[in-house]
């Protein structure tokens, strides 16, 4: 499977990929990557699906399948793209959630960063 490698650790890899016409990412074992660089790299889809999830926000679970006028999943893959992954990602980048629902319209700023910070609790 084609991915981008991201991210290096001392025992992980940060893989991201797309799957379904929306992006992923997930983290890997070193020891199952044969190359130290960033950038595109083939891993095996086993090897992918057996990864960690690198996100600790999942707005579907958050906020429920659907917005008015959009899917969760459309909107959390939006936010993604624009580089917003992680609870703290969330936290310091309000503008880009306004940006990104102001197109999308149907979500507040503040639905969208509570059920990313808190889990939707």
């Amino acid at each position: 499977m084609e991915v981008n490698l991201i991210e290096f650790t001392n025992d992980w890899v940060a893989a991201e990929y797309e799957m379904g016409g929306l992006i992923h990412r997930c983290w890997i074992p070193r020891s199952l990557v044969n190359t130290a660089r960033k950038g595109a790299a083939r891993i095996p889809e086993a090897v992918i699906h057996a990864g960690l999830e690198y996100s600790d926000v999942d707005l579907v679970e958050a906020l429920g399948p659907e917005l008015p006028a959009i899917s969760t999943k459309h909107l959390q893959d939006r936010l993604r793209r624009a580089g917003l992954w992680t609870r703290e990602d969330y936290t310091k980048g309000s503008k880009i959630i306004t940006g990104i629902v102001q197109k999308l319209r149907g979500a507040d700023v503040a639905t969208v960063v509570d059920a990313a910070v808190t889990g939707g609790k």
